[in-house]
């Protein structure tokens, strides 16, 4: 009897996508195991800039090696008119997104 030996494949747990284990396009990122510790890295990616984080939701690992994340951008700067006030006051929101600062508008 004659046995053949087949190469074991991996699924992208992001696209879904199948590859050879030996793929060099596949990584496995951070702690997870079984059917979720490969990706494209290209997939690992797309999801931090997507979320903002480098931290698996499922491990709560870094992804590694060299995962960036965009810097945050400010969500809003608007002009406001606070009552009782004397005056247009600017509200600067820093790129943290949760501190801010407020100038008086002359």
């Amino acid at each position: 009897m004659e046995s053949h030996r087949f190469g074991s494949s991996c699924l992208c747990r992001i696209c879904y996508e199948e590859e050879e284990e030996s793929s060099t396009s596949m990584e496995s990122p951070c702690a997870c195991s079984g059917t979720l510790k490969f990706a494209h890295r290209e997939c690992i990616q797309r999801w931090c800039d997507e979320k903002g984080s480098k931290v698996c939701e499922i491990c709560h690992q870094m992804f590694q090696p060299g995962y960036t994340i965009p810097e945050k951008k400010a969500l809003v700067n608007v002009a406001a008119i606070i009552r009782g006030s004397r005056g247009f006051y600017y509200i600067d929101y820093h790129s943290a997104g949760s501190d801010y600062d407020v100038f008086p508008w002359i």
